[in-house]
């Protein structure tokens, strides 16, 4: 029981470990010599076409605050998360509530009731944490400054993809990052937006990294 329980914990450790691990090599690496720019704002493959795309182009020119929704992957994502967590917490709760009906004291409780209470907590505070990021990268979409970013590298495994980009804010500054990028389609040398904090440009996104997407203005 114990191991089953653990489970959830256990993975959510270990991706979350390789993520950092991932992120962190890219980073370290040496920047690669400057590749021709390819076309991926709307994740397509094209190349030798070093202009934005015309969903691209309509994307830099809404100004916030811009209206977001939540991206199908984000919806499927969430809905994991919130499953798996809320049916281990009930499963903790009711255990622990039985325990207290015949003990009457928290006094009595042994290694493994208060491990129990551990998890739920660590549980519980996975959920905030999802809820915070979430909360951030909606806020960075509705009102963050774009940026064209270019792609130049790339770590794929097998459940995984991870890019190193680069980019310059409104104020000519560079800045080089790294996230995840669902789409499985960005390769070195092609362009993804990137959603920033003008004022703190090291809180940023690419757009392949997000749970949510800006909804296209309808115009009359």
């Amino acid at each position: 029981m114990g191991v089953f329980l653990s489970l959830p914990a256990l993975v959510f450790l270990a991706s979350y470990t390789l993520t950092r691990r991932s992120l962190k090599r890219l980073l370290e690496q040496p920047p690669p010599a400057p590749l021709p720019l390819g076309i991926a704002a709307d994740s397509r493959r094209d190349r030798g076409d070093s202009e934005p795309s015309p969903e691209f182009r309509a994307l830099i020119e809404t100004s916030p605050p811009r209206g977001v929704r939540m991206a199908r992957r984000g919806v499927f994502n969430l809905s994991v998360i919130l499953l798996i967590v809320l049916l281990f917490v009930t499963i903790m709760v009711v255990r622990l509530v039985r325990m207290w009906v015949v003990l009457h004291s928290f006094a009595k409780f042994e290694t493994r009731e208060w491990g129990m209470v551990g998890f739920t907590a660590f549980l519980l505070l996975v959920l905030l944490l999802q809820w915070r990021r979430m909360a951030r990268e909606r806020d960075l979409l509705e009102n963050g400054q774009i940026a064209l970013g270019r792609v130049v590298q790339k770590w794929a495994s097998r459940n995984n993809s991870t890019i190193t980009y680069e980019f310059q804010d409104a104020a000519g500054r560079n800045h080089r990052a790294a996230d995840t990028d669902y789409t499985r389609r960005l390769e070195p040398g092609m362009t993804v937006p990137v959603f920033y904090n003008p004022d703190r440009p090291q809180r940023r996104v690419a757009a392949c990294a997000t749970f949510h997407e800006v909804v296209p203005s309808t115009r009359a």
